[in-house]
């Protein structure tokens, strides 16, 4: 008698088994993101160069230019959106927000890559992005956070 091997139902992935590694990536460090904006975000190294240009965009939104950092500079030379985002909503939160959210999308391209065991790289990847917020770096940590998403966004297919 002949077997007929019938091809398995393709089940399609829940959200949490979809996003799996970017969940368990990203997860190991909340803590480390408490710890940092609890105790560790006092002021020092490069957080300062934040909250300055937070209060510079909140007291002077429309000025398009700078004059007291470094002798004068045109605000688009730093960013265009983070010193108004920190305004609204803070330096910490905004930096922790961005970490996380670089740490998630590192994660999903991590995936997308293909390799066969691809949690490993993205939680190194997560620390890592986690170091660069701890050094206080918003800006870049924000900058991260678009670029990643803007290399998450396509899915369509390739050469269309």
């Amino acid at each position: 008698m002949a077997t007929v091997d019938l091809p398995m139902a393709r089940r399609r992935p829940t959200l949490a088994g979809h996003h799996r590694v970017a969940l368990l990536a990203t997860a190991p460090t909340l803590p480390l993101y408490a710890v940092w904006a609890l105790f560790l975000a006092t002021g020092g190294g490069d957080l300062a160069a934040q909250q300055a240009w937070a209060r510079f965009a909140a007291d002077h939104g429309a000025s398009a230019y700078n004059l007291f950092w470094y002798g004068g500079m045109h605000t688009a030379n730093y960013s265009l959106i983070s010193p108004y985002l920190m305004a609204e909503l803070g330096v910490r939160p905004v930096t922790v927000l961005s970490g996380l959210a670089a740490a998630w999308l590192g994660a999903v391209l991590v995936v997308r890559t293909g390799i066969s065991r691809p949690l490993a790289p993205a939680v190194l990847l997560s620390l890592a992005l986690w170091c660069n917020v701890a050094s206080g770096r918003t800006t870049f940590a924000l900058g991260v956070a678009f670029a990643l998403g803007a290399l998450v966004a396509p899915r369509g297919r390739r050469g269309t």
